[in-house]
């Protein structure tokens, strides 16, 4: 027993490792995770990297674990096998001690782990705002109030420390496990092409893509989507001690840790991965340390992407924006509001037959009403500024930049006469923007645009448009659509198509351009601008929220390959989903999946002058995410628009599903089956790796291997995966 106490502090240090130690570790877990999340030196953060105090928090520092490394810590042990997905080892050989069932059974228990840690950082980062999501200064301060302290809380808790403590920890624990995978498992790499396939050998996957199992808001078995060859390394203690290769005790005659292990290496922050395969056998392989560390990296961005949008689920997504501006901002109190927004509603004659009801200035209001006032704000955080603007033949501001609260009367002033210059409003817009301290609201600043008209000049909306991206304001533009059959009188009110070159400057600012199908819809437009973000701060550009009502407009390029699209479907509610490219001559392809049960549902395909609609039925209440994605290798710009049709068009934000996350360690699986039945597309690799690269990741096209016989190509077909990295970054070294 003496013993083992003494190899206790060595044994996490064969993961990837979370210090700089004696067993070749080179605190690989800070530095996958730095990669994955780290702004560029100097950037304030886009809604997605982590300023660096928070990130020092994430990731770790000199000294110090980290959420990422926490279920390394000592303090009081590290955690079980099941944080690190140890122990799924299996090998297609007679009277392997393991079979198949047994080694996914322990993978759903690592994934059922992950899971409920997953969860517990969403709920604990509630806290960090009150009944009226105002921050709590305390829950988000790590300057003042110093580095948290991830002290292995059990999976329960989400109430000790610090809010933003409790989130990262989550968040980091969910992490290490994912990012664990990938070096304790054959999923992305190869056998030693000089050595027979056996328990010191086994045979290599050579997948390049990430896992679908490792979607952490599923609730779903796993069986399904494991390859049959899957296996991680069997760990214990024991295992430092010789063993010839073929483990002690519990894992004697298995597939070992220590011969699959791809955990040492020098991973630095200008990109270069250099392995150190002393002791490690796997990594002699040329690229596989690479492709884990690679692998880990996407992986880690995919979940922090899907972090995010379990946030907008859970808490909804006004509070959800702040929470996340929380999490990867240093300085929350003032960064995460302090906004200027210019309100720019359409007073045109038309609008006395295309909104009687005058609704749109109630969506206004609604808008208005969403801003932090200086009275709301409290000590120490910073309101937001509104501007409101209307604009017939001409623009005029109704009321300049200032407290929002003294703007609420303003709106009643937007009359229903003359024509239509939307480029003026923006202008002015701008104008009020940046009349005070100009140049210090870029990323902070946005414009929404309320209108059922086609502008009067086209080119001067596009230069008002090209103003404001270049001041980093972002405009989001709803169009209210004529009537599908226009009053005699008003002939000029029909159904027309966006002015595609309008609908890119829009999209080129951050923002999106929604057509709104009718004046009650307006409402539903003013969600998804909250939900997909205001400005730069409240959101990066993301997964967007559908509603009903609304035909959203946004891109793909040949910089990024998808777009994914969210929706909360009640039990019985029926939805079309409808995908028409506005302009761009390739194709595209949609999955709509089912995030819960983890599963693709539909597939459509559209091309230029061919849009493409699925319907489907919800039979329970569950998340949906369709996800857009680019036929091949794309070119150029394809704009498209995305439309949701329901049954229940008045139906209100759900902030959550009864398909609910994991919350307690109380989930139990039985696993029927080891089909493997959903991978995915993949991708090739090749040479090396940079910053830039990883900040810019591009998704190639797919491989041939020949490492599996699934379907001929040695491909495992899912077309929802995600591609784990580009063509040119694994560098044999």
């Amino acid at each position: 027993m003496a013993l083992i106490s003494w190899l206790i502090p060595f044994s996490t240090c064969t993961p990837f490792g979370t210090i700089n130690g004696p067993l070749h570790q080179h605190a690989e877990h800070e530095m996958i995770t730095r990669l994955a999340f780290r702004c560029l030196d100097g950037q304030k953060s886009d809604g997605i990297c982590f300023e660096p105090t928070s990130l020092d928090n994430l990731a770790g520092s000199s000294g110090f674990n980290g959420a990422v490394g926490s279920p390394d810590s000592l303090t009081p042990l590290p955690e079980s096998a099941v944080a690190h997905c140890d122990d799924a080892d299996f090998l297609n050989i007679p009277d392997y001690p393991q079979s198949r069932v047994a080694a996914t059974e322990r993978l759903q228990a690592c994934v059922n782990h992950l899971r409920i840690r997953f969860g517990q950082g969403i709920r604990g980062a509630g806290r960090m705002v009150d009944s009226d999501n105002k921050l709590i200064s305390e829950e988000v301060d790590l300057i003042n109030f110093g580095q948290c302290g991830f002290n292995h809380r059990e999976t329960t808790d989400d109430m000790i420390d610090r809010a933003k403590c409790v989130a990262l920890e989550g968040l980091g624990r969910a992490l290490h496990g994912t990012e664990d995978f990938y070096s304790h498992s054959n999923w992305a790499d190869q056998a030693d092409p000089n050595r027979p396939i056996s328990v010191t050998n086994p045979p290599g996957l050579n997948l390049r893509t990430l896992a679908s199992f490792l979607d952490l808001r599923a609730t779903n078995n796993i069986s399904s989507q494991v390859p049959p060859d899957l296996t991680t390394g069997c760990f214990n203690e024991a295992e430092l001690l010789p063993n010839g290769g073929t483990g002690s005790f519990g894992c004697r005659n298995r597939v070992i840790h220590e011969n699959l292990n791809k955990d040492h290496g020098i991973i630095t922050l200008d990109g270069t991965i250099t392995a150190d395969p002393v002791g490690v056998p796997r990594e002699a392989v040329p690229g596989n340390f690479d492709r884990a560390v690679l692998s880990a990296i996407s992986d880690a961005r995919e979940r922090w992407k899907n972090f995010r949008d379990e946030m907008t689920r859970q808490h909804g997504a006004e509070k959800a924006s702040l929470l996340i501006c929380a999490l990867v901002r240093d300085n929350p109190a003032k960064d995460c509001r302090n906004r200027k927004i210019s309100i720019v509603v359409d007073s045109s004659g038309s609008n006395m037959w295309t909104d009687p009801s005058n609704l749109r200035i109630q969506a206004a209001k609604d808008l208005n009403a969403r801003l932090t006032t200086a009275a709301q704000a409290g000590p120490g955080v910073i309101p937001d500024k509104v501007a409101v603007i209307d604009f017939d033949d001409s623009a005029r501001v109704l009321y300049p930049m200032g407290d929002p609260e003294g703007a609420t009367g303003t709106f009643d002033a937007i009359d229903s006469s003359g024509g239509t210059d939307i480029g003026a409003g923006i202008s002015l817009g701008i104008d009020e923007i940046m009349k005070d301290q100009p140049g210090l609201f870029a990323k902070r600043s946005g414009i929404i645009v309320l209108t059922d008209g086609e502008d009067f000049s086209p080119a001067n909306q596009i230069f008002q448009l090209a103003r404001a991206k270049i001041q980093g304001i972002r405009v989001n533009y709803g169009f209210l659509s004529p009537p599908a059959f226009p009053v005699a009188r008003k002939r000029s009110l029909v159904k027309r198509d966006p002015n595609p070159d309008v609908v890119a400057a829009i999209l080129s600012t951050g923002g999106t351009f929604g057509v709104i199908e009718s004046a009650k819809a307006q409402k539903n437009f003013i969600h998804l601008v909250i939900a997909r973000g205001a400005t730069e701060i409240d959101a990066p550009v993301g997964s967007t929220i559908l509603a009903s009502g609304v035909t959203v407009t946004e891109n793909v390029t040949p910089e990024k390959h998808s777009h994914d699209f969210t929706y909360s479907a009640s039990a019985g509610e029926h939805m079309n989903f409808t995908l028409t490219i506005v302009s761009g001559s390739e194709g595209l392809n949609a999955v709509l999946r089912n995030v819960r049960e983890n599963v693709d549902i539909k597939t459509m395909s559209a091309t230029a002058g061919s849009p493409s609609t699925i319907a489907f039925d919800a039979l329970a209440s569950t998340e949906l995410e369709l996800i857009v994605s680019t036929s091949g290798n794309a070119t150029s710009e394809v704009i498209f628009s995305v439309g949701m049709d329901t049954d229940m068009p008045e139906k209100i934000e759900t902030t959550t599903s009864s398909s609910v996350m994991p919350s307690t360690t109380s989930l139990t699986f039985t696993t029927t089956s080891s089909v493997f039945n959903a991978t995915s597309t993949a991708i090739s690799p090749t040479a090396n790796i940079t910053t830039s690269s990883l900040f810019n990741t591009t998704l190639p096209s797919a491989f041939s291997s020949t490492a599996l016989s699934t379907n001929g190509s040695g491909v495992y077909p899912h077309s929802s995966s995600k591609a784990a990295y580009p063509t040119s970054h694994v560098a044999y070294t």
